[in-house]
C-alpha cells in the first residue's frame, strides 16, 4: 500500500513539473518575441529617425506618389518638374479628387494620372502595377512619408520584382519623437510593416 501511495504521489509530482516546464516555456516564448518585437520596433525608429533624402537618379520614366500623407504629392509634383520627368501616376486619390487641385498648368495636368481605387498600401502597389504595365515603366520614384516607406517597398517589390523602385521619402519636420501622434503612427506603422514582410514572405 505504502508503494502504491508513494508511486501514484510520483505520478502527480511529475503531472505538476511537467505543467510547471510548459508553463515557464511558454512565459519565456513571449518574453523572448517581446524583447524581438521591441528590438524590431527600435530598428524601425532609427530608420526612420535616420533615413536618407532620395537621391537624384537618371533613366526615372515616372513618379508614383502614394496619396495619406501631408506634402507628398507636391513633393511629387515638384520632383516630376525638377528632373524633367513626364509621367506621374498618383495611387489612391479617391473618386472626388482632380489633377485640378494639384496644380493649375495645364502643361503639367497631361502628364498626371490619378488612381482612384485604391484605399491602403497593397491596393496601392497592385493599382500602381497596373499603370506600370500599360506604360510599360521599368525604373521609378516612390514617394510617400519616410515612416510608411518600408512598407510600401515590401508590397511593391513583392508584386513587381522585376522592376527598379527608387525611394524618395517625404520628411516633415514636425514628425520626431515627443510629437503629437507620433507614437501612434510609429506603433501601428511597425506592426503593418511586419504583417506585410510575413505575408511577402510566406507567399513566395
Amino acid at each position: 500500500m505504502f508503494v502504491l501511495g508513494l508511486h501514484s504521489c510520483n505520478k502527480e509530482e511529475i503531472k505538476e513539473e511537467t505543467g510547471c516546464s510548459f508553463l515557464s516555456l511558454g512565459l519565456m516564448t513571449c518574453y523572448a518575441l517581446l524583447l524581438l518585437w521591441l528590438f524590431g520596433y527600435s530598428l524601425f525608429i532609427a530608420s526612420i529617425t535616420f533615413m536618407q533624402p532620395g537621391k537624384s537618379e537618371t533613366d526615372i520614366e515616372a513618379v508614383i506618389a502614394l496619396t495619406g500623407g501631408k506634402d507628398r504629392l507636391q513633393k511629387a509634383l515638384g520632383l516630376m518638374v525638377n528632373n524633367k520627368i513626364d509621367k506621374l501616376f498618383i495611387s489612391g486619390t479617391g473618386q472626388n479628387y482632380t489633377v485640378e487641385q494639384l496644380t493649375a498648368a495645364p502643361a503639367l495636368q497631361q502628364k498626371i494620372t490619378l488612381g482612384p481605387t485604391a484605399t491602403n498600401t497593397n491596393e496601392n502597389a497592385t493599382e500602381s502595377k497596373a499603370w506600370i504595365d500599360q506604360h510599360h515603366i521599368t525604373r521609378f520614384y516612390l514617394v510617400t512619408s519616410n515612416y510608411h516607406m518600408a512598407r510600401s517597398m515590401i508590397e511593391f517589390k513583392d508584386i513587381m520584382p522585376d522592376k527598379e523602385i527608387c525611394p524618395f521619402p517625404v520628411f516633415l519636420k514636425s514628425f520626431k519623437p515627443g510629437a503629437h501622434g507620433y507614437w501612434r503612427i510609429t506603433f501601428t506603422e511597425y506592426n503593418k510593416t511586419l504583417y506585410s514582410w510575413l505575408r511577402a514572405k510566406l507567399t513566395l
